[in-house]
Order: C-alpha cells, then sequence, then structure tokens
C-alpha cells in the first residue's frame, strides 16, 4: 500500500476542526469510563488531525522518496499515540501531538542506513514546524512507483530506487488485493492495527503487547480493535462476492 497517497486522500476528506469542537474531542477522548465515546473521539482527532502528521514526515523526508511511505506510516503511529494519550491542555491537538511525532520521526531517522538522510531528516525536525511557505504534503503530486524519482533528476522510476527486498514486498502485497481493500476502508487506527498484528507490510507480525506500546494502548484494547477491525472485514468482503471470485 502506498501509504503516502493514501493517508493523504483521507486528509483532503477531513479538515482541521475548529478549536472548541477539537477540545470537545480531547475531552471525550481522554473520558476512559465512557470507551465508545472515547474511541470515537480519538479516531476523528486522528483523522482531521492527518495532514498536520503528513506534513511533518513530508517536511523531513520528501525529498527521499525510498523512505517516504514508512515515514508516513510511522508519523501516523505518533498521532494515534498522540490521541490516545490527549488530555485538554486548552491548546490545539496538533500543538500537543506535534512533539510526540517529532520525537517519535527523529527515532525513525536514526534507524535507516542511509547517513545522509538522517541528517537531513534531523536538521529539519528540529525546526519544530515546516516552514510556513513549503508546500504542504496535501499540494504535492501523487507518488507512482512508476514515476521518476527525486523529481526525475536521478533517470530512476521510485521503484528502481527500493531494495529488491522492498520488491519483493510490493509483489506480495498486489497478490492481497481484498486485504489492502479493506485496509483502505478501515480508520488509522485499525489500519495501522491490522498491519502490525498480521505483517502486511512485509514485517514480522507483532504481538498486541508491542503493538499497545507503539501507539500507547493497551494489550486489551490492541485485541478490541483487532477484533472490530477483523469483523468489519468480513462484513465488507461479505458485501462483495465478485470481486473474490
Amino acid at each position: 500500500m502506498n501509504s503516502f497517497n493514501y493517508f493523504r486522500a483521507l486528509a483532503a476528506r477531513h479538515p482541521p476542526l475548529q478549536l472548541e469542537e477539537e477540545r470537545a474531542l480531547m475531552r471525550a477522548a481522554a473520558n476512559r469510563d465512557r470507551p465508545d465515546e472515547s474511541a470515537r473521539a480519538i479516531d476523528r482527532l486522528v483523522l482531521h488531525n492527518l495532514r498536520h502528521a503528513l506534513d511533518l514526515a513530508w517536511w523531513a523526508f520528501g525529498a527521499h522518496p525510498a523512505v517516504i511511505n514508512d515515514a508516513v506510516s510511522a508519523a501516523v503511529e505518533s498521532l494515534i499515540k498522540a490521541a490516545n494519550r490527549v488530555e485538554d491542555q486548552g491548546k490545539p491537538f496538533s500543538a500537543y501531538a506535534n512533539v510526540i511525532i517529532r520525537g517519535d520521526l527523529t527515532e525513525f531517522s536514526q534507524r535507516l542506513p542511509i547517513v545522509r538522510v538522517t541528517r537531513y531528516a534531523r536538521a529539519r525536525l528540529k525546526q519544530g514546524r515546516p516552514d510556513p511557505a513549503a508546500k504542504t504534503a496535501l499540494e504535492e503530486p501523487v507518488l507512482s512507483l512508476d514515476g521518476p524519482a527525486g523529481g526525475g533528476e536521478t533517470g530512476q522510476t521510485l521503484l528502481e530506487t527500493l531494495p529488491a527486498a522492498q520488491e519483493g514486498v510490493a509483489d506480495a502485497a498486489m497478490k492481497h488485493l481484498d486485504v489492502q481493500d479493506v485496509l483502505e476502508h478501515a480508520t488509522p487506527q485499525v489500519q495501522t492495527v491490522l498491519k502490525s498484528r498480521f505483517g502486511l507490510e512485509g514485517e514480522a507480525p507483532m504481538e498486541r503487547r508491542k503493538i499497545g506500546d507503539r501507539l500507547g494502548l493497551s494489550g486489551s484494547r490492541v485485541e478490541q480493535i483487532e477484533r472490530e477491525g477483523l469483523r468489519a472485514a468480513r462484513n465488507y468482503l461479505a458485501r462483495r462476492p465478485a470481486a473474490r471470485a
């Protein structure tokens, strides 16, 4: 799945909230005495702040197409973690989430094998926020594996810049279009849990406890999200039998 293109399309459909509405959602998200309302509020906070996470990932890693999808996934995971830990502190949710996303993206950059990418990303993340004059992620062109990498300067397509192991992952993903189709109809939180739990992007499946640690959730909450996601997936696929034939 092309995380950048998918989350960008999702962000375009969910514009930023007014401050008062956002603060009401923050209070609802933090109210664990009403778990259903809290879960719905968390989903809305994530959806309506996706563009902020995308902008940070693009600001730090957009010059390096081979890693932007992983960077976007990391930024969205951080956004989900921020939403699950949020408290109403009288300031915009994006200001609260910004600190968490920047910290996690900095850690992500340090795991990259390309030193110049790490240095470039860390330098930008230290600035705190993207340059207001810079293009946002929603203004950038759609990324295509067959399109030119690095603005066409290298003469290579984006697919040709990926390591062979990642190409294998992409080939395997193409054999599971039903799974990818289901994920594109899930909320970011459900999508992230299912991808991590079942290794849908080529990584080893993760334990619920480890997923919870990454997203700021308890293991039991991860299990609940997993069950809800699988139930929704079964219902979705049951409604489109012709697509599976």
